[in-house]
């Protein structure tokens, strides 16, 4: 008895299941800076709702600090 290779091919696929976290913060004003734990790549930064882009609208390379760019 044979097995077909899509059989085969489908008992390899695994799947991995991401998990997120929210983290809000109200600034002070003029604050720029914001402290939290993170994986360097895997961030996403909002501002009233709207996503930032890294390298843009702030810098997170770090892992523990984001940092808003001003204007």
């Amino acid at each position: 008895m044979s097995t077909s290779p899509v059989a085969s091919a489908v008992s390899d696929i695994t799947a991995t299941v991401n998990t997120n976290s929210v983290t809000e913060f109200v600034c002070t004003s003029n604050q720029t800076t914001f402290t939290i734990s993170y994986t360097v790549g895997e961030l996403m930064v909002f501002l009233n709702g709207i996503l930032l882009d890294n390298g843009v609208d702030y810098t997170a390379s770090n892992g523990t600090s984001v940092v808003l760019t001003n204007g």
